[in-house]
This record gives C-alpha cells, structure tokens and sequence, in this order.
C-alpha cells in the first residue's frame, strides 16, 4: 500500500513540475486546436486557419477560412467524382510555384504550422478548380456574345483598364535643365519613346504620372535618386468592343473575371449538397 501510495505521490510531483516547466501543454490543444468547422469528414481547426493565412498571405483570418471550406468542398466533390491527381503531380507543382525542392517547401512550412500533406490537399483543390472551370462552364463559354454581354456590363472599366496612352520620356540628370515649371518648353523630339503602354505595365510610379493626366501632355516624378524623368503623353486610344474582341490581354481578363463569377455560384451550390458548420452556424 505504501509503494503505491508512494507510485502516485512521485506520478502527481512530476504532472506539477511538467505543468511549470511547459505551461503550454494544458493549454495547447484548448486553444491551437479548438475545432471551428466541419466540412464533410474534414475538420478544420483554428490553428489550421491561422497557419493556412500566413503561409498564403491571406489579410484576414475570415479570407483563409473560406478559402479552406471552398477547398474542402472541391476535394469532397473531386473524390465524390472520381477526379484525382497523383502525388507526383501535386509535387511537381508546389516545386514549380515555389522554386524549390519538396523537401526545402516541407521545412518551411512545418515552420509556419502546417504539414506537407495538408498543403498538398489546398494545392491539389486549386488545381482541379482550374481544370473544372471549363468543365462548369462549358467549351463555349469565350463566345463573342458571352463576350460582348460582358463588355456592355463593364464598360467604363474596361474602357479605362484598356485604354492606351502614346508616351515620350525624358531623364533630367542635372540641376541646370528646365524646372517643372517650364516643362512645356520642352522640346519632345529630344525625348526617347516608350511605345503605346496600358495600365499596369509599368511600375506604380510611371503608371500613376502616366495615366493621372485627363488628356494628352507633360507629367513629371522625381526618382529616389534625386533625378527626374519628364512623360509626355503625346496620344490616347480608347479602345470599343471591336479593338478588345481579339486582344489576348482581354479575353484572359474576361476569363478570370468569368471563373470567379461562374465557379462561386458552383461551390455555393455544391455546399447546398454537404454537410458543412462554421463555429456555431450550420451553413446547410
């Protein structure tokens, strides 16, 4: 009796110095670990979205955990579907975006809380939301008319985002050139061309100096080294329908704006179909 009662006083010293010397431990899983939703079979804790939005820089905590569920539902309709994609391609391309070894990808991410395994599954759920786009959408879903309705919704953006401005520059190395003040006598046939440029080719700068005048003329930026460089907007295009119908730079914009459109209402409708709660809301 004294032996185990001994057993059990020296069991509960080291539980009280364990609890001391690593006072997380008790409150770990309470916390790290608590369970915030369900998709399916697939459970998603808080720690999980929190590693989930540094490691895919998402702003807020809400952004990753919708970014979780929508995957989750991808991968439950995938597998429901028969759609699968082997380890070596999921490799393949994690290696690609990240430029480097699965393993290197591996260590980083264990550092930021999150398993190879688990990253593959997000990984692998964008893929096949890539290639299930065509699939929800159809073969002929970049059709002029789908097009133009597209173009007539938004028109003023896109006429903005497409226009194009002739530009002619100038780099203003000493102090003795013409102030700011008496940029208009300059002459522009000493300026070099930068060619017909779009909005958001060039740097944030340039493009701002660029497209901030309402019509043709001189903008001027200082650069970080104390130099200036002197725009002159010699000519804009505002394109129509007809000029963008064919552009490539458009019909990839309309495609993206197309996959966001089509493919929310789609994985709305599949979580219509799977069990799926959120912390205390159910959302089916």
């Amino acid at each position: 009796m004294s032996s185990a009662s001994n057993l059990l006083s020296a069991l509960c010293a080291m539980l009280v110095i364990l609890c001391f010397a690593f006072p997380n431990i008790l409150s770990a899983n309470t916390y790290d670990d608590e369970v915030i939703g369900v998709v399916e079979k697939r459970v998603i804790t808080k720690s999980f979205v929190e590693s989930v939005k540094d490691v895919f820089g998402f702003e807020s905590y809400d952004d990753a955990l919708d970014f979780i569920v929508n995957s989750y539902v991808i991968l439950e309709f995938a597998s429901k579907s028969g759609i699968s994609l082997s380890r070596d391609e999921i490799d393949s391309l994690i290696e690609k975006i990240h430029k480097a070894s699965i393993k290197e990808v591996e260590y980083e991410l264990l550092k930021k809380g999150i398993t190879l395994d688990e990253y593959r599954n997000l990984i692998k759920a964008k893929k096949i939301s890539d290639e299930l786009f065509f699939y929800v959408v159809g073969v002929n879903f970049i059709s002029d008319e789908e097009i133009l309705k597209f173009y007539n919704k938004n028109k003023d953006k896109i006429e903005k985002d497409f226009e194009k401005r002739y530009v002619l520059y100038k780099e203003i190395k000493s102090s003795g050139e013409k102030s700011d003040t008496e940029k208009r006598f300059y002459d522009v046939n000493e300026f070099s061309s930068l060619g017909w440029v779009r909005r958001g080719e060039l740097m944030k700068q340039f493009d701002d100096a660029i497209f901030s005048l309402p019509s043709t003329g001189f903008s001027v930026i200082n650069t970080d080294d104390g130099k200036k460089i002197i725009f002159f907007i010699k000519d804009i295009f505002k394109p129509d329908f007809s000029n963008l119908k064919d552009d490539p730079a458009f019909r990839d914009f309309y495609i993206k704006q197309k996959y966001k459109e089509v493919f929310e209402r789609w994985v709305d409708a599949q979580k219509q179909k799977m069990f799926i709660e959120i912390k205390n809301k159910k959302l089916n």
